[in-house]
């Protein structure tokens, strides 16, 4: 029996929640999902999880402090940040706090798998 990776997915649109989590199971990753970034905490804390792709903007908890969180949480687990509204400031900022990657929505789905699988590489080392 092979390694499933274990990937979070962290989005308040439920339409691309679901959207992710096809196109990654397709791929053969084990995923969960979070409709926030409170939830999303909530399974880093009680689940083993390789890789978060979650959303930038979101109610309560933004996808900057869900980062924020893991690296206490689960410092091994990488995460990747999703968002319409991507400023060279805010990927910036992103990438010091610690994000593997950061995606601008529309997103194409190469570009999603490629980053995904490169951060479960790094993640393996």
């Amino acid at each position: 029996m092979s390694f499933k990776p274990c990937v979070l997915v962290v989005d308040d649109e439920g339409g691309i929640r679901d959207s992710l989590k096809r196109l990654l199971e397709r791929e053969g990753y084990s995923v969960l999902t979070a409709a926030n970034g409170k939830e999303g905490l909530d399974l880093l804390r009680r689940e083993k999880v390789n890789l978060v792709l979650s959303d930038l903007m979101m109610p309560e908890m933004t996808g900057m402090d869900l980062l924020r969180a893991s690296r206490v949480v689960a410092p091994e687990t990488e995460l990747i940040l999703l968002t319409a509204f991507g400023t060279i400031d805010t990927a910036v900022e992103a990438m010091r706090e610690g994000a593997y990657d950061f995606i601008t929505k529309p997103f194409k789905r190469e570009h999603v798998l490629k980053s995904v699988k490169q951060a479960l590489d790094r993640q393996a080392l």
